[in-house]
């Protein structure tokens, strides 16, 4: 069974989001994450309410994602609140082979931060070769055991002036182009992996969002290493954002994961 943690401010949609995962995942635990303090929403389990008085949206999901730490259930699976699921079947695959097998699934020690992989969504999962984005997972859906979850949003908060890079000039980034001096140090995503990693003990930062690493694969390591990738529209879509399903160019999608997979790790 799993706890699933619907994060994010309570609109309309987030209804359907409850709905469906009664409809695919009935004996779940569902935690209702509000940003926003909104409660009419039928169904749940129990009401998180945190972050709705934070600035900054990263800390706001920070916050409110550290629901998982009330969850019941070993596996978690944390939602952005407008995620309605249509199927089951490569989540359910996922668990049983990656999360509930009894022989580990194979990993490269050295990039370890999670016990087992975590499922994530295609969007926004960067490909840095193609966005410019290093260490930057999607936070539209995290899908693994629980004490992972705890090690993903279990950290501090942004302070928003250390959030601020300032380049000398305007400079050119492969496949995005030219880009003026005033940058953010992380995009939120970025900031929850990286901060992640930083409270395990691995020496990990970047100076500005765009920032190629000293070592770029080490760091496509660590993303291939530590979560797996569904194409978005396979068993859920956004209801924002209908549109984005199947695979993007800029994105690591579900064969380019596996490429890149067997070439780091192997079969």
């Amino acid at each position: 069974m799993i706890s699933f943690i619907v994060q994010g401010p309570v609109e309309s949609a987030t209804q359907m989001t409850v709905d469906s995962i009664r409809e695919f995942f009935p004996d779940s635990e569902i935690i209702l994450a509000t940003t926003n303090k909104g409660r009419k929403i039928l169904n749940v389990d129990k009401i998180y309410d945190a972050g709705y008085e934070e600035e900054m949206n990263v800390n706001k999901q920070i916050l409110s994602s550290q629901a998982v730490n009330e969850a019941r259930f070993d596996i978690s699976c944390k939602i952005r609140n407008d995620i309605i699921f249509t199927g089951k079947d490569g989540i359910m695959e996922f668990i049983e082979k990656k999360l509930l097998s009894s022989t580990p699934p194979k990993r490269l020690p050295k990039y370890k931060l999670f016990s087992r992989f975590v499922l994530a969504s295609n969007y926004h999962f960067c490909n840095p070769y193609k966005s410019g984005f290093y260490y930057c997972p999607s936070d539209w859906m995290a899908l693994g055991l629980t004490e992972d979850l705890k090690t993903l949003y279990n950290i501090p908060l942004q302070v928003k002036e250390e959030n601020e890079y300032i380049l000398p000039e305007k400079i050119e980034v492969a496949n995005v182009g030219m880009i003026e001096p005033k940058r953010m140090k992380y995009r939120p995503e970025q900031y929850i992996f990286v901060k992640a990693l930083q409270q395990k003990g691995f020496d990990i930062s970047l100076d500005y969002e765009y920032q190629v690493p000293d070592d770029p694969e080490s760091a496509l390591k660590w993303m291939i290493n530590n979560f797996q990738v569904i194409d978005t529209g396979k068993d859920f879509f956004c209801r924002k954002y209908p549109f984005l399903k199947g695979p993007n160019g800029n994105l690591i999608n579900e064969d380019t994961y596996r490429t890149i997979h067997n070439v780091f790790i192997g079969g």
